[in-house]
């Protein structure tokens, strides 16, 4: 999915400009007989609880690690992830995956995720503090349950997790299986990743059937 890197934050927009745009793509394509069929469609799949694009993600990359080995930096190569230097650019009711919060994330929070997108904090574990996490403000932090690492420098190594292993586990989560395993799938170790944890996020135990 290819994302702008225009900041959303001045504009007022907190939507990501990719999504809008190939959503009035596919508007205008498709045939006017057909519109009344897949607007139908479209609301059975709403009902049960699918969705044609997946949340918007973004990273507030605070550049302590190897830019060799930083995961965002990496989807950020391949279009998958705006990346922000400043916290004040970070779309203020977005969900941000903060290890430090007491809530945490779930199915439920799906519709935040698809209206805001999902936000991480690109940090290094080997800073001596995480204060970065104690002054956000958004409204919609959320923690992850606790997953076991699958990155080379913290392999099996519980809750230290990649930014990419963070992002893929909250797709998984809400239910975007695909998008979470094509994330993963940037990385030689990324189908590891859904081997030590297939047993902790309900919905990996569903990927046999996308392989």
């Amino acid at each position: 999915m290819g994302m702008k890197n225009s900041d959303d934050s001045q504009n007022g927009h907190e939507t990501c400009s990719a999504c809008s745009k190939q959503g009035q793509t596919d508007q205008m394509s498709n045939p006017r007989d057909d519109r009344v069929g897949r607007l139908v469609e479209s609301r059975l799949k709403q009902k049960r609880g699918y969705s044609q694009h997946p949340p918007c993600l973004y990273a507030l990359h605070l550049r302590e690690d190897d830019p060799k080995k930083c995961t965002v930096l990496i989807l950020k190569k391949h279009g998958m992830i705006k990346v922000f230097s400043k916290i004040s650019m970070i779309p203020r009711r977005s969900i941000i995956l903060n290890p430090e919060s007491r809530v945490v994330l779930s199915p439920g929070d799906r519709a935040i995720a698809l209206k805001h997108g999902i936000t991480v904090i690109d940090t290094s574990w080997k800073s001596p503090d995480n204060k970065i996490f104690h002054i956000l403000k958004n409204p919609f932090q959320r923690r992850l349950p606790r997953l076991l690492a699958a990155n080379p420098i913290n392999y099996g190594t519980p809750e230290k997790l990649s930014s990419a292993e963070a992002l893929a586990a909250a797709l998984f989560i809400i239910g975007f299986p695909e998008y979470a395993m094509e994330i993963l799938s940037k990385f030689k170790w990324g189908m590891s990743f859904i081997e030590l944890n297939k047993d902790s996020i309900p919905t990996l135990a569903h990927q046999e059937s996308l392989q």
